[in-house]
């Protein structure tokens, strides 16, 4: 029988023994294989392929800098034979150009990173595989919930300030990290210290993460303040934060029994920025500071909002950001309509 015979570190582990060698990722997407869980396949371990996801890996794939140094983990069938002939655990399996069934490789970890070759336009890497051998149905069981459930993932926010660090995110991503970096260090600004970076920094008001989806509409590309430069979306931002603490002084500087400083609150604020700063186009002669912004939002004290009800009844709340008044209405379904209320009120 024609055979492919790959040369393989064993590793120990308690009574078992894994095998560790390199592959090529078209030869493993032609050996390899899963069995998606489901009512016909109940005993089954993996989730069902998912191809927009393979897709992603696929295109990032093709980008210059794109490595996979992580192991592929699979379980070899019982007839792949590891052969000692001087080279310990030479792994030899079917050569799956002269076989039909070449499906010997049951994937525990990284099938759509397997998958992700089949949408590189040929793009090949070298892949770091750690085998098992032959294990029976419970310890493959086992292997597969351990490597899904005891790995934590990166938080978000370490994620991010490590690819703003880099100098890996999108450029235009790039900028807008740079503008809250700005507000979170400027002392005149009325979020100096307050925006989290790293999961450990504790009394934090907003992640970094959070801020960054928040500002993107209005930085990013098509943006209202996109064609200023970074400097100067830092100061028309600093002017804006600082506008809000002026108009609601007390709300702004206690948390405890307020939401404005809450992410509740930071939502509202920059839902309405485009609305407010367009106000200051008209009425401010395009000024974008702290006295044409304060003038604008001062639009918005002693003001309340109608919600409507799933009942279709309504309710009139005030704009008071207290957590007794508006704590309730801090769902994304409710912020939503707030934020239209307080746009339609603005447009008038």
């Amino acid at each position: 029988m024609d055979k492919i015979r790959i040369p393989a570190i064993v590793l120990s582990q308690k009574d078992k023994q894994l095998y560790l060698f390199k592959m090529k990722s078209s030869l493993l997407g032609k050996i390899s294989y899963v069995t998606p869980r489901s009512e016909d396949n109940p005993a089954e371990l993996q989730r069902v392929v998912n191809i927009p996801r393979a897709k992603e890996i696929g295109k990032w794939l093709k980008e210059e800098s794109s490595l996979l140094p992580n192991a592929v983990v699979i379980d070899l069938k019982k007839d792949v034979q590891i052969e000692d002939t001087g080279i310990p655990g030479q792994v030899a399996i079917p050569d799956p150009d002269k076989h039909d069934d070449c499906k010997i490789a049951y994937i525990l970890d990284g099938q759509h990173r397997v998958r992700g070759f089949d949408y590189s336009d040929g793009i090949e890497f070298d892949l770091a595989v750690v085998a098992v051998h032959n294990m029976s149905e419970s310890v493959r069981a086992k292997l597969f919930i351990d490597i899904n459930s005891k790995q934590i993932k990166v938080d978000e926010r370490l994620l991010l300030d490590l690819m703003a660090g880099t100098r890996i995110l999108e450029s235009d991503d790039e900028r807008i990290y740079e503008v809250i970096k700005g507000l979170d260090s400027e002392p005149s600004s009325a979020l100096h210290g307050k925006i989290q970076f790293l999961p450990e920094q504790k009394n934090k008001w907003l992640k970094n993460t959070a801020i960054m989806s928040l500002l993107k509409p209005h930085l990013g590309n098509g943006g209202c303040i996109y064609t200023k430069t970074t400097a100067q979306k830092i100061e028309i931002m600093n002017a804006y934060f600082n506008a809000v603490r002026e108009v609601f002084p007390n709300e702004w500087n206690d948390q405890k029994n307020h939401v404005l400083t809450k992410s509740v609150g930071f939502e509202i604020l920059l839902g309405i920025f485009g609305c407010i700063k367009n106000r200051c186009d008209l009425y401010e002669g395009k000024a974008l500071n702290k006295i044409s912004f304060t003038n604008q939002i001062a639009f918005l004290k002693d003001k309340s909002v109608l919600l409507r009800l799933k009942d279709k009844s309504t309710i009139s709340i005030d704009l008071n950001w207290t957590s007794n008044s508006m704590g309730q209405f801090s769902n994304k379904q409710w912020i939503r309509e707030i934020i239209k209320e307080l746009l339609n009120m603005l447009n008038q």
